[in-house]
């Protein structure tokens, strides 16, 4: 059986395929998830100086 490989190079062919394909959905998986902790990042540090400003002012009313 081995011997032939008419016979099993199909199979493995078909297994290379089945892998490749869950590697491409696992690496979109990762970038999606990337992207929305990219996006988490973006929008807490985009928060900061509005938050310091905030602070600066209420300091500022105190004084």
């Amino acid at each position: 059986m081995y011997e032939n490989s008419v016979y099993y190079e199909p199979i493995l062919a078909g297994e290379a395929r089945e892998i490749a394909k869950m590697l491409m959905e696992l690496q979109a998986e990762k970038e999606a998830i990337l992207a929305v902790e990219a996006a988490a990042i973006a929008k807490a540090l985009s928060k900061l100086p509005t938050e310091e400003a905030e602070l600066g002012k209420a300091e500022s009313k105190e004084g």
